[in-house]
């Protein structure tokens, strides 16, 4: 039977790519779940992460963990049907 766990979003730009966070806090005793959701980019080619953080972090936390693993180079990837058609 699947658990309906409460999720907080939190929305923000960086390197001008629109991300999603969505947090489960408590998704295992001592754990939170992030889930990352953006367009394909050089973080994620699929535009979706899964992380794990201590359990009760904070939005702060979380955010600016997830930034220093980014770092300051995120780069939106061209889908492979648009770079075909530039030429």
């Amino acid at each position: 039977m699947a658990r309906n766990l409460p999720k907080i979003i939190y929305n923000f730009t960086h390197c001008g790519i629109d991300i999603k966070l969505v947090h489960i806090p408590e998704y295992f005793p001592h754990q939170d779940h992030i889930e990352w959701w953006s367009v394909p980019c050089s973080y994620t080619e699929t535009g979706f992460k899964s992380h794990w953080f201590p359990i009760n972090s904070t939005k702060e936390d979380i955010i600016n963990s997830i930034l220093d693993l980014v770092g300051d180079r995120l780069t939106e990837y061209i889908k492979p049907f648009e770079q075909e058609s530039m030429f």
